[in-house]
């Protein structure tokens, strides 16, 4: 059990740096897509 434990650990890593990957990435694109205003709904 702690063997399949370090195992979904470390999938689960690899699916955030993935989705913190592509979630950069949208929101890149929504700046583009709306401009200084998006931009400033982030901040």
């Amino acid at each position: 059990m702690k063997k399949t434990g370090e195992i979904q650990k470390h999938t689960k890593g690899l699916s955030s740096a993935k989705y913190d990957s592509r979630s950069a990435e949208f929101k890149q694109e929504q700046k583009k897509s709306k401009g200084l205003k998006e931009n400033e709904s982030y901040d």
